[in-house]
């Protein structure tokens, strides 16, 4: 086994296991919370009313916009620091990783976001014409973004588990 790619010249190598670690801890914490909603949370609405689904979905929503663009941010920013940093096998693949997490915030922002906008104006009691049809296209939204938000841990994991394995810890570079 080698040891994964070294950082570009000039740039100091100290800073670099700082940042693979903040680009898989946000990555990590992303993937998670998009996996959790996308295989448990959002399934269990098909399970229960419109109505219900309606009555829990707005305060989640509302529990998620403070927390998840940041989250986003925070994942975009650091590979694109990995990106920065060093170079090689390890530059793309980090900067794959935060092309995906800006498809991730894009989803977000383009998709589900205005479509949230809609759905928090909605009577459960009531529902448009069209609800069904909004409600679909936001699934669908929410599965790009939820695989967008997936792959940059999964991408990430690839170049930081050698690393680790080569015995390579934070600080002893």
């Amino acid at each position: 086994m080698t040891v994964p790619t070294e950082a570009k010249p000039g740039i100091p190598t100290r800073a670099i296991p700082f940042v693979r670690l903040a680009a898989v801890l946000a990555s990590g914490a992303l993937a998670g919370a998009f996996a959790y909603g996308w295989l448990i949370v959002f399934p269990t609405f098909f399970d229960v009313p419109t109505d219900i689904q309606l009555r829990f979905r707005v305060p989640l929503m509302a529990r998620n916009a403070p927390l998840m663009p940041p989250l986003m941010a925070t994942v975009l920013v650091s590979c694109a620091a990995l990106a920065v940093l060093t170079r090689g096998r390890e530059r793309l693949i980090a900067g794959l990783a935060g092309a995906s997490a800006l498809a991730c915030l894009l989803v977000t922002y383009f998709g589900n976001i205005p479509l949230n906008t809609q759905i928090k104006t909605w009577d459960p009691e009531a529902l448009p014409a069209d609800a069904t049809n909004l409600l679909h296209q936001w699934n669908i939204y929410n599965d790009l973004r939820s695989v967008a938000a997936m792959v940059p841990f999964v991408l990430v994991a690839t170049v930081v588990l050698p690393w680790v394995r080569c015995g390579s810890g934070v600080g002893r570079r």
